[in-house]
């Protein structure tokens, strides 16, 4: 299991259903550091093995996220979407990699990607202040930096 303690959910979230979570060993996809798949009645295919989805599927991507606060901090963020997408918000559509593509450098489309979607934003600051990790105060340094 990748995540051994629930204790920095709040109370109210440690009685919704939790997600499963995945450390994704064979993804070669470096521009993220995890993803949320909402509950659903697919079946996807991870590191060769069939994974339901019934209840979300929360994937940490172990290039990105190899050391434990990164990994702490990932699952943190994308529990905020599980958390978002429970209580009827749709999850976010833009993709990281979409930014990237359209900006061209690193920190404007961190900036981008956070300031123009309010939910990638809130689960940003949730796991930054739950399970703060040198990802994530990289990039709140920048949005701050970019609204001065």
């Amino acid at each position: 299991m990748i995540v051994d303690s629930l204790r920095w959910l709040g109370r109210a979230a440690r009685n919704i259903p939790l997600p499963l979570a995945l450390h994704w060993e064979s993804c070669d996809d470096d521009s993220y550091g995890g993803l949320y798949l909402k509950p659903s009645p697919k079946t996807y295919l991870v590191d060769g093995a069939e994974v339901e989805c019934a209840r979300g599927i929360i994937i940490v991507n172990a290039i990105s996220s190899p050391a434990g606060r990164e990994v702490a901090n990932a699952l943190a963020h994308e529990f905020r979407h599980h958390m978002q997408q429970l209580s009827g918000t749709p999850c976010p559509g833009q993709s990281f990699r979409q930014c990237l593509n359209r900006e061209g450098t690193y920190e404007r489309a961190i900036v981008r990607f956070f300031a123009s979607n309010p939910l990638e934003l809130d689960a940003l600051v949730f796991s930054h202040r739950v399970a703060p990790s040198d990802s994530s105060a990289n990039w709140m340094d920048l949005l701050q930096g970019a609204r001065r």
